[in-house]
This record gives C-alpha cells, sequence and structure tokens, in this order.
C-alpha cells in the first residue's frame, strides 16, 4: 500500500493555496506536472485552480511548466475518468474519441427512457413520484448498481419499509369497527350540520362518501385520514372516526399489502428506466458521467491489475479537492490506484460535507480520519482562516466546537491571520450580529428585522475589504448576501427588501419558469406553428400584445390565435363573430408584421442570429423590465442572452449529437425540441450574473458553498427539524473498517421510503425508518457552511426557544448546547456571549417608544441628486449612478414627492392603526360595491406580504373576464386556483381564493357601473416625457364607456372608510399620469379616474375634470422635484400627528434649512 495524505481544511482556511503548493512543490522536485493529477469537482473549480497553478509555478520561475498547464490532468473527476477510459479504448469496449453526453442531455434521455418505462407499466405517476425514481436510480448508480441490481433490491426494499409495522390485524374487524364510526358519523352530519370541528374538508368528505361509497372501505379510510385535521373538537364531536381510519391504514392486512406493492413497483420501474437508459445509450455509443466512472473502475479492476499499474506509472500522485464530497464508486477509484501504488492525497472538510442528496458519502472521509488517527499518522489539519475577520473566526470557534462534537463532527478551531490582522486594519464593531426574533410559523417578524437591519448596515457607512484592491471601502449592495436553506422563503426575503427599495437578484426555482424564458418560448413555438393554440395564447395574453381572455378564447374557437391576419378579416368581415376593440385590431396588426419579419429572419439568416433578432423584433427585454429594477432587468437579460446562445451553439453542433433530440439540423423546430430536452432535467438555475451587478444575493445555503462575501445573512435556524418524505437513503457498513475494504461496494445498499398518501402510514415510516440525527447534523453542517461565507460581518436571525413541542427547529436542538441568548434592544446590545463578542437586536414594538432617538442635524446639500427617500445613504457614499434614477421615475415616486414621503412606510409599520400623514383629501364621488372586506381582513400581513397579494390578485385580474350582467361568474374559483398554482403559492390558499373571487366579483361591478361597452383592457405598460424625465408605469384596467375612457387603478389593501379622500390625494398623481398616457396613447378623452378599492367596497371617482394640459404641467412639477431632492409639503410636516412615529429622523431633516 502506497502512501496516503489526508488534509483537513476548514472553511476559509487556504485549502486551494495548499494544494497549489502540493503540486508545485512536486513540480520543483523533478516530478513532471503532467505525471500529476489534480481532481475536484466542478469545471469552475478546475478552471480556478488550473489559474492558481499556473500562477504559482510562475511565482517560481517555473515558467516553461507553467505554459503545459493546460494540458495537464487538472480537471473534475469525470474528466479524469474519461481520461483514463480514452487511454485504454478497447479493453474498455469504446471507440478512442467516445461520444460524451452532457448532463442537460443525460437527463433527456433518462427522462424519455423513464416515460417510456411508465407507459410500458400502463403507469400514470405523478411527478414527485417519477422524480422519486429517477433519485433511486441515480443513487443507485453512484453505487455502481445497474438494472439488475435494482430488480433484486425490490423484495428486500419492501421487507425493509415492513419492518416498520406492528404485526395486522383482521381486516374483517377493522373494516366493521371503521364502518360503524363512518356510520356515526353520517348521523352526525344529519344533527349537527352546523357544528364546527376545525374545518370544512371533513364535513365534505363525509358527505361525498355518503353520496357515493367505495367498494374498498380502505379508500374512505384514505379519504378521511387526508381531509381530517385532528383538533381538539374534532376528537369531541367524532371520537371514533379517525383512531379507526388510523387503524386501518396502520394495521389492515389490504394497506399492507399496497404498500409492499408501491414499493416494490418503483423500484421495478427504475430497473426499467436504467435499462432502457442504458440500451439507448449503447446504440447511440454514448456516455454519461457516471457510466465513465463505473467503467473506469471495472477497467482498472481487472485481474490482473494491469491497467492500474500502468495508469500509476504515469501519473504517480493523485490529489483530490473538496473529498467529502466524493461518491462510494469515486471512491473506489481513487483507492486502486492507491492500492497499485499512487501516492494520493485526500483535501476535505467534513463540516461542509452537504451533498448527501447527489450521492455524495462523508462517512468515507470520516472512516479515513478515523483509520489516519488509529495508525498514528494523524491528517494534516489547517489552522489557519485566510477569509474572515477575528472576531468572526472566533464567534464560529466557539460556537461550532460547542455543537459539532456532540454530534460526531470533529472541529478544529482556526486563528485568523489574513488582511484583517494588518496593523492598518480598521476596528470592527459589532462584527457579529444576533437578531432575536420570536419563534413562530410566522415569517414577517424575522425578515423584517434582517431587512431592517441591512438597510441599516448600508446607511451606517460600514466599511468591507476590497478583495481587488485590499483596500478598505464602504459596503455596498452587492456586498451582502441572505442566506437560506430553500428557495420558496428568499421571495419573502426578496418582497421585504424591495420594500425598502434595495435592488435583489434572487436565485430562483429555475431557469425555464422565468417569466422571459417561458414568454420566449411561447413566441418562437407561434414564430414555428401557428397551429400551437397554447404558446400563441400565451403570446397575445401577455406584454407583448395585451389582448383580453375573452377575445384569445375566441381566437381559439375559431382556430386563429396563430393567424392574426385571418383574424383581422374574420373581424372585418363578420364582426359579430369576432368583436375586436380598436387596441385589439392595432395589436393584431402589429402582432402580424411581427410574425412576417420574423420568419423573413428565420428563412434567411443563420439560426443564432434569426433568434436574436425575433426577440429584439417584438421588445421583448425592454417590455419586461418595465416591471423590474436595475439587478432584476440585469437577471432577465441575462437569462434571454442564454437562450440566444444556446441557440448559436446547436448550428455548431454534430448531427449525431442533435439526434438525441430527436432529430438533425440546426432549425428553429429543433431549437424548441432542444430547449424541451432541457427543461425535462431538474431545474436549471438561471444564468450566473458577474459580480458588478450591484444587487442585494438571495441564495440557498447549497449554492453558497465555494462562495465568500463581505456581509452575510444566515436565515437557518427556524427550519423545522424533521425527516422529510419520499426520500431514497443509502444504507451503509457502520464499522469504519468495513467501509474501507476493497469490496465495500456490495455492502451498501439503496432504500426508498415512498410517500402512501395515508398520513399517519408516512409519520411511522418517517419516525421509524428516518434518520432525524443525521437531519441535525446535515442542518448543523449547513449552518456552519453560512457562518463561514462571511469575510467582514455576520447577521444570524436566532429565534427564541419554542413554547410548542408541535415544531422541533434547529434552534430548540441547539438550545440544550448553548447558553441563553442575551436580551437584546431595537438598537442592538453589545454583549459576550460563548465567550465571544455578539450585538444582539431585537424587533421594535409599535410606540414612539421602541424608535431610536432622532439624530443631530445633518446638511442636506448631498441628498439633493437623490431619488430615494431621504433616509438613503449620502451621494458620496451611494454605489449606484443616481443620474440613471432621475431620469427614470415612476407615477409611485410622484405620489411620495406630492405629498409625505413616510405615508407607505407608516402604512407598512404600523399597518394595526395607520393614519394617513396628509391633512386633506382628494373631493372624491363614493360608489358602493360588493365588498371583500372580511376576505381580505382574513389574510394577515405575517401570513402573506402584501405585496404578495398584490401580485396574486392582480394576476388573476389580468385574465379574468369582467364584462358580465352578472358580478359572479362560477369559473372564479377555478381561474384563483390556476393563478395560485401558476405562482406556486402553496400555503393559505384557501384564504387567497375566496380574496380573489371576491376582488372578481367587486371589480365586474365597478365596470358595469362605469357602463362599458367592451372588456376592460388591462396591464397596459406606457412611457411619457415630463420635460425630459422619463415617466414609465402599467395601467391596472382601462374601461371604454360611450365616447371616452375610465382609468381604473385596483388597490387591494384593506382601508378605512375615513380615510378614502385623502388616500385618493395621496394617489392622485398616480391616476393623473394613467389618464395622461392614456389620453396621449389613443387620442381619446379621458371621463373618470377611479380608485378600485374592493377590501372598502368602494369605487373612489376624483370629481375634477382631467385637463391633459394641466396634468402634464402638474406632474413636471412633481418630476422637477424629484431632480431637486424636494420631499413633499412642508405643511403636512407641522399639523401631522404622527411625528414621534417617523422613522430616522425625516422629520428634523425636512425642518432643517438647505446648507448651501
Amino acid at each position: 500500500m502506497s502512501t496516503l495524505r489526508l488534509v483537513s481544511a476548514g472553511a476559509g482556511s487556504g485549502k486551494t493555496w495548499r494544494i497549489v503548493q502540493e503540486v508545485v512543490s512536486r513540480v520543483e522536485a523533478g516530478l513532471a506536472l503532467d505525471r500529476i493529477a489534480a481532481v475536484t469537482f466542478t469545471e469552475a473549480a478546475a478552471s480556478e485552480l488550473q489559474d492558481r497553478i499556473r500562477a504559482g509555478l510562475q511565482q517560481r520561475g517555473l515558467t516553461a511548466e507553467a505554459a503545459r498547464v493546460e494540458r495537464a490532468n487538472i480537471c473534475t473527476i469525470h474528466r479524469f475518468a474519461l481520461t483514463l477510459l480514452r487511454r485504454f479504448p478497447l479493453p474498455a469496449a469504446l471507440p478512442p474519441d467516445p461520444m460524451v453526453l452532457e448532463q442537460d442531455e443525460a437527463s433527456a434521455l433518462f427522462h424519455r427512457a423513464l416515460q417510456a418505462a411508465l407507459r410500458a407499466d400502463g403507469a400514470e405517476l405523478e411527478e414527485d413520484t417519477a422524480q422519486l425514481i429517477a433519485t433511486l436510480v441515480e443513487k443507485a448508480r453512484s453505487l455502481g448498481k445497474d438494472d439488475e441490481d435494482l430488480r433484486r433490491e425490490a423484495p428486500l426494499a419492501a421487507a425493509w419499509i415492513a419492518s416498520a409495522f406492528s404485526p395486522p390485524l383482521d381486516g374483517a374487524t377493522l373494516d366493521a369497527t371503521f364502518r360503524a364510526a363512518l356510520d356515526e358519523a353520517f348521523d352526525w352530519l344529519d344533527l349537527r350540520a352546523k357544528a364546527r370541528v376545525g374545518d370544512d374538508g371533513i364535513r365534505r368528505e363525509l358527505r361525498l362518501l355518503r353520496r357515493n361509497m367505495p367498494g374498498d372501505l380502505l379508500d374512505a379510510a384514505i379519504r378521511v385520514l387526508r381531509a381530517a385535521k385532528p383538533t381538539k373538537t374534532f376528537s369531541k364531536e367524532l371520537p371514533a372516526l379517525l383512531p379507526a381510519a388510523e387503524a386501518m391504514a396502520l394495521l389492515h392486512p389490504d394497506a399492507r399489502g399496497r404498500i409492499d406493492a408501491a414499493v416494490q413497483r418503483l423500484f421495478h420501474l427504475g430497473a426499467a428506466a436504467a435499462k432502457g437508459y442504458g440500451d439507448e445509450k449503447q446504440r447511440r455509443g454514448a456516455l454519461d458521467f457516471e457510466e465513465m466512472q463505473r467503467r473506469a473502475l471495472g477497467l482498472l479492476t481487472e485481474p490482473d491489475d494491469r491497467y492500474a499499474r500502468s495508469v500509476v506509472a504515469e501519473l504517480p500522485y493523485i490529489v483530490v479537492d473538496e473529498f467529502q464530497d466524493t461518491s462510494p464508486l469515486q471512491f473506489r477509484l481513487f483507492e486502486v490506484l492507491r492500492s497499485a501504488g499512487a501516492e494520493v492525497c485526500y483535501v476535505g472538510d467534513l463540516k461542509q460535507a452537504i451533498y448527501g442528496f447527489r450521492g455524495a458519502d462523508s462517512s468515507l472521509f470520516s472512516a479515513l480520519l478515523t483509520w489516519s488517527s488509529e495508525s498514528g499518522t494523524p491528517p494534516e489539519v489547517l489552522d489557519r482562516s485566510r477569509r474572515s475577520r477575528p472576531e468572526l473566526v472566533r464567534f464560529a470557534n466557539e460556537l461550532f466546537s460547542r455543537v459539532l462534537p456532540r454530534q460526531g463532527i470533529p472541529f478544529d478551531p482556526l486563528t485568523a491571520d489574513n488582511d484583517y490582522t494588518r496593523a492598518d486594519a480598521p476596528p470592527s464593531i459589532g462584527a457579529v450580529e444576533l437578531l432575536r426574533v420570536p419563534s413562530s410559523h410566522r415569517n414577517g417578524p424575522r425578515i423584517d428585522l434582517g431587512a431592517d437591519r441591512i438597510r441599516d448596515l448600508l446607511r451606517s457607512g460600514l466599511t468591507v475589504l476590497d478583495r481587488s484592491t485590499r483596500a478598505f471601502r464602504p459596503v455596498r449592495p452587492g456586498d451582502i448576501a441572505v442566506l437560506g436553506r430553500q428557495r420558496s422563503q428568499l421571495s419573502q426575503w426578496a418582497e421585504a427588501l424591495r420594500a425598502r427599495g434595495l435592488p435583489v437578484l434572487q436565485e430562483s426555482d429555475g431557469l425555464f419558469d422565468t417569466l422571459e424564458i417561458r414568454l420566449a418560448r411561447a413566441w418562437l413555438a407561434m414564430l414555428a406553428s401557428p397551429r400551437d393554440r397554447s404558446a400563441s395564447a400565451m403570446v397575445l395574453l401577455s406584454e407583448l400584445y395585451g389582448l383580453r381572455q375573452r377575445t384569445v378564447v375566441a381566437l381559439s374557437v375559431e382556430k386563429l390565435s396563430g393567424s392574426p391576419r385571418r383574424a383581422l378579416e374574420l373581424a372585418t368581415s363578420e364582426p359579430e363573430r369576432l368583436p375586436l376593440t380598436d387596441f385589439e385590431r392595432r395589436a393584431l396588426e402589429r402582432c402580424d408584421a411581427d410574425l412576417r419579419h420574423c420568419r423573413d429572419a428565420l428563412r434567411s439568416l443563420p439560426l443564432g442570429e434569426a433568434t436574436e433578432l425575433v426577440l429584439e423584433r417584438v421588445s421583448l427585454r425592454e417590455r419586461l423590465a418595465l416591471r423590474c429594477d436595475a439587478a432584476q432587468a440585469a437577471q432577465l437579460g441575462a437569462n434571454l442572452g442564454w437562450l440566444v446562445a444556446e441557440a448559436h451553439a446547436l448550428g455548431g453542433r454534430r448531427d449525431h449529437a442533435l439526434e438525441l433530440g430527436g432529430a438533425t439540423g440546426a432549425t428553429l423546430e429543433n431549437l424548441l425540441l432542444h430547449l424541451d430536452a432541457l427543461s425535462y432535467e431538474k431545474p436549471r438555475q438561471p444564468v450566473a450574473l458577474h459580480d458588478d451587478v450591484d444587487a442585494v444575493r438571495l441564495m440557498t445555503l447549497h449554492g453558497a458553498k465555494g462562495l465568500e462575501f463581505p456581509v452575510v445573512l444566515v436565515d437557518l435556524l427556524h427550519t423545522e427539524l424533521k425527516v422529510r418524505v419520499p426520500r431514497v437513503d443509502v444504507l451503509r457498513p457502520t464499522d469504519a473498517a468495513a467501509l474501507l475494504r476493497p469490496d465495500a461496494l456490495r455492502s451498501f445498499t439503496v432504500r426508498c421510503i415512498p410517500e402512501t398518501g395515508m398520513p399517519p402510514v408516512d409519520e411511522l415510516l418517517r419516525v421509524r425508518l428516518g434518520d432525524l440525527a443525521e437531519e441535525l447534523r446535515e442542518s448543523l453542517r449547513l449552518l456552519y457552511v453560512g457562518v463561514t461565507r462571511a469575510r467582514d460581518h455576520l447577521l444570524v436571525t436566532w429565534p427564541t426557544l419554542a413554547a410548542s413541542s408541535s415544531r422541533y427547529l434547529l434552534r430548540d436542538a441547539l438550545g440544550p448546547m448553548l447558553p441563553d441568548l442575551p436580551e437584546g434592544r431595537a438598537e442592538g446590545v453589545d454583549a459576550r456571549w460563548i465567550d465571544a463578542a455578539v450585538r444582539v437586536f431585537t424587533a421594535a414594538e409599535a410606540g414612539p417608544e421602541a424608535q431610536p432617538a432622532a439624530p443631530p442635524p445633518v446638511d442636506l446639500a448631498p441628498w439633493r441628486a437623490l431619488v430615494d427617500d431621504p433616509s438613503a445613504p449620502t451621494a458620496a457614499d451611494a454605489p449606484r449612478s443616481t443620474v440613471a434614477l432621475l431620469a427614470r421615475v415612476t407615477p409611485t415616486d410622484l405620489c411620495k414627492v406630492a405629498d409625505c414621503p413616510e405615508v407607505l412606510t407608516l402604512a407598512r409599520v404600523h399597518h394595526g392603526e395607520h393614519l394617513m400623514a396628509r391633512s386633506e383629501g382628494a373631493e372624491v364621488l363614493r360608489v358602493g360595491v360588493p365588498n371583500a372586506y372580511a376576505s381580505r381582513l382574513a389574510i394577515e400581513r405575517d401570513q402573506v406580504a402584501p405585496s404578495r397579494v398584490g401580485l396574486l390578485v392582480h394576476a388573476a385580474v389580468s385574465k379574468a373576464s369582467l364584462l358580465a350582467p352578472s358580478a359572479y361568474d362560477p369559473t372564479d374559483e377555478q381561474l384563483a386556483d390556476a393563478v395560485l398554482t401558476q405562482h406556486g403559492q402553496s400555503e393559505h390558499r384557501a384564504a387567497l381564493s375566496l380574496l380573489i373571487v371576491d376582488t372578481l366579483v367587486s371589480l365586474r361591478a365597478c365596470v358595469n357601473k362605469l357602463r362599458a361597452v367592451a372588456e376592460p383592457a388591462r396591464e397596459i405598460p406606457f412611457v411619457l416625457d415630463l420635460r425630459g424625465t422619463t415617466l414609465h408605469g402599467i395601467v391596472d384596467l382601462v374601461v371604454r364607456a360611450g365616447d371616452g375612457l375610465h382609468v381604473i387603478d385596483l388597490k387591494t389593501h384593506p382601508l378605512r372608510s375615513a380615510d378614502l379622500p385623502r388616500w385618493a390625494g395621496y394617489y392622485r398623481p398616480q391616476l393623473d399620469a394613467y389618464a395622461l398616457a392614456l389620453h396621449r396613447l389613443t387620442g381619446m378623452p379621458v371621463l373618470g379616474r377611479h380608485l378600485a378599492i374592493p377590501a372598502a367596497g368602494t369605487l373612489l371617482t376624483l370629481t375634477d375634470p382631467f385637463d391633459p394640459e394641466a396634468t402634464h404641467d402638474r406632474l413636471a412639477d412633481l418630476a422637477d422635484a424629484i431632480a431637486r431632492g424636494d420631499r413633499g409639503p412642508s405643511r403636512d410636516c407641522a399639523r401631522c400627528g404622527w411625528k414621534a412615529k417617523c422613522s430616522t429622523g425625516h422629520r428634523h431633516l425636512r425642518a432643517l434649512p438647505v446648507v448651501g
């Protein structure tokens, strides 16, 4: 056995630097660079390692070797395996240059094989179950297993599931008990139909069961379990029903049979998909990444070891980076080479082993560390932090030395040795902030406090180290990252930060789920085929053309969705058959011209150039960017740029590679097939933007690994610790020696815990077969990754200990290991905790006593060029261009400068008791309409952010038909459900659905009150010039009545009736801007400017007539006021009853005279 070296490298300890030093020292000692292999796990990491090794060689004067770095074996593990196969193609039964499937192509091919297996089985599985099968196959292949192995393991996996249950009982007895409980529940329905049992779901389900009882009582029991909520009231009203249903699910022999068959079926379907996938790869002569490794291992383990010895003769030294992320198959590959004589150095960090869901197995590194220590050759430990401030290093040391060893994860403390320990480094004050928040299932208080702290840090003048210049400078939004476990919570952070005027870049669920990519694919599909009604409908309803839903439905019925010219001809010849508004006629004329122009381009230009042109023709980026801030617009442009790049790349591919998409040639149809294939794989992330986009980054902790940021906020401790199902687990030997044996792969098995649809069964499997301790270890490793991303400043949301035991949070698990967190205050309290300096903040309570003290007088001159509110950074510290901001304003900006800029802030902070700061309102006419007051108040702010509520309601309004004799439409509920599903809203769906339905009823009443003659136009973008300042926005609703137009702006907040005139006064500039835009776009008179406020049951109308010229002058004056830095009428401040609650000293700033 040759030499084995282990290096344990904590986060930021200079791991890459150590690898570079190791390689360079070997080259200095006489070993040629091409006889060294440096293996890592991503192309980006391999590229960085190449650059660092080249620089290291040049520093040592080894310029000849530095010039050969590109040809060296510095690569990913997959590329390393492919290199081995190319050395010995004949023994590996491969052509000399095998075709390699990229990950997206392999995923698409496997998806096709899985669908074929499902069709052959006659199965129609949900997407989650299909993904479970894909994960099962992926983990099995990471262990070197094939389809036959999966079939052999099917009965063993079913037996493993069965081991979690108690012996079954007599089925007839269970049936009789449940039937009696069900009859009792049916009687209860008649006797106490109005009693409350916690929710209406069980009542509805019982009615359905009484009307149509399924043939198998087990199906009825499952339906009861899914519908019931085990509340105290429920148990009192129906004490026998739920226990009887649970007994059916847990103890009935038929339930056991179903679960056994379901588990075995998953394995057999996985085996069939793996077999079909392998056959298709063999037919095409292709390899994927996993098969490269499996074949390379098979080649190296030939009985006489000649191939392994040949490789070692050429590569006597191998260093493996990120070793904690290796799979068992990859580990065996390197161990075979080590056994054949290679010197191998494994570099990793057990504390950062967070990719178990991808097939990585950190137990291998752990076993090696144990074996190394017991054999008297302890691993090398890198103990210097090259990344973070000493205060952050000390905090991490004190925190993780208390929690990680208790969970079996070794921890080696670090000592700061970097630019922050220089004599000229500025001192740190409060580098670690703990944000103490209530332990609650509501996210609002926690996120609001974190967003406030980020905003305050940007204003505070905090200095951070610029790595490019090694100098300290003021912090910018792009220096800050918010890290969470799930992408769903990042959306709430994005809303909170944007509400505070901060630019945000958010890691989203997938590139193909973004609006710009969906709309671009629909536009390309419409160009490729006029018969694609779905694509055409999406395009015509979108911002590109803005047709009414009713018109698009009519076009679809007439089969004219993709043929605007024929639609116009029909509308002209038979207007009663296809009625169109003037706006729709112009939109269809523009669409027809766009289609002809773009199809000509596709015929005459290369695919890449044509794709770029057709997207530019409809101004897709510009139209969508109207809704975005600068960071979102940059992300939007990058995503569309990716699509164009894919079109360019398609033309350069070989035909046999294109055949994976089912066709050959660089055509628009094949581009669509290619995009379809890419969308089948695991969610692809939106295009990563360069660091020069100055916006707060919102990322998952998994996505942040390997990165670092000056300021990091970690939002993790509120997450619930629970074993999640469905899941796929790998069962492995528990003995370290057994893990390291050459035949260890045979002892690894895959097991699947399915989601049965029976809540008590799922809970039983979760408790008895899941490993909650491993969930805790995984969460602690994620916490370590998050904390160690920070260089200058760290914030951690820290919930208080939960008062209820219903949810077990990560914070609760940390409780016994750590002392109590000191009490904090809204302005922060410096304290010592776990022997480290921290600053503790708590959320401010409503009331003047919770507000910070007013700041001293400030010179206002530097603020003149800013459009933001007076609490923004000074001009000297502002990182963004104020010139660009002055050139573009929105109607909301006009409202803020026309009235007190604190109105919306006060409404947000004191939403339960807010009164308008403005002392007088506009003269309005009130018209009563059906109200949505109750349904709006049912949605609390902490449950769903107001901006999210507005987004969902507006999305539904944009799709609904509003011109109807009756205000109620029975299809509204289906529309609401579709909108909530489309926007990924899984929580509070019932309340949101009711609000959407009530809002649509209210809006239809508004439209009828205005005597509309056509379906209202919606979401109309506009751009106006106001004496050199660009005003841009989107009009919610435009109603045509008689000889003119009515502008309606929809407000979804719950407003008090007494405050409505003042709200109308506040929003008047916005309504005026919409009216002026409509007048200039159409040339028609604007008869009315209205606020529709469903929560107040009111349609507000401004009573003064609309004068275009006077309105233009008034709006231009407001735009000029923004440019001058004016902040609203000073007369209101003197009479405002909210001075005490005016945040951050705005009252004092406005009262001061401007200096200079």
